[in-house]
């Protein structure tokens, strides 16, 4: 949790599994529902953030992301609005591929950031278009005092890291796990919180 008298604004979840999760291939902006794993993850996440207190709530309009928003704000009275610049990163034609398959043109597009991926886009492109959204529910969560919520995925949590601390490694988390973003009266800053990432994967995932 956040350290000493360091303000929590905000709590950003990753959503449970899908069944593209289990077979290791890139989901990309492909709409795949939670599966049975996800939607427990979901119910995993909505049990840590019960006693968390949350402002406004914001997701990735992708069903995974706003059925694991659900099962975390049922009850609040809170509804998140969907942001398209909260989608996940788009993989192009590597979407529903293995990504055992293609391990070294992946690293290429990680290691030359401004390239975007065939018939998708760049990494440069989703750390810029999720900048602002990810700033103004912080903001909004360090103003009001009441943490903000977003559901989103992994590839936005990478550009979470790379935003406040110039590493998408930053603060990691399995399927379903959360990170807090704190502000300590100069800058914030984020970790995860819930279901910290086991490994540390060599790309950037979706």
């Amino acid at each position: 949790m956040a350290e000493n008298n360091d303000q929590v604004v905000a709590y950003v979840g990753r959503h449970g599994t899908t069944e593209l999760n289990k077979e290791d291939r890139y989901r990309g902006q492909e709409n795949v529902p939670l599966d049975q794993q996800g939607r427990q993850d979901a119910k995993e996440q909505a049990e840590f953030m019960a006693d968390k207190r949350i402002g406004q709530a914001w997701t990735s309009p992708l069903s995974r992301s706003r059925d694991t928003a659900k099962a975390v704000l049922e009850g609040r009275g809170i509804k998140a609005t969907p942001l398209q610049s909260l989608l996940p990163l788009d993989a192009g034609k590597y979407t529903g591929e293995k990504k055992s398959d293609h391990k070294e043109q992946m690293k290429y597009y990680h290691e030359h950031t401004d390239v975007p991926i065939p018939g998708g886009e760049s990494i440069d492109n989703i750390n810029s278009r999720s900048r602002r959204p990810l700033l103004r529910a912080f903001r909004v969560g360090y103003r009001t005092g009441k943490p903000s919520y977003l559901a989103v995925h992994s590839s936005i949590i990478h550009s979470l890291g790379n935003l406040l601390h110039g590493n998408h490694k930053a603060a990691l988390v399995e399927p379903g796990g959360v990170v807090e973003v704190s502000f300590d009266g100069k800058r914030f800053n984020v970790k995860p919180v819930f279901k910290p990432k086991k490994r540390q994967p060599m790309l950037h995932n979706q």
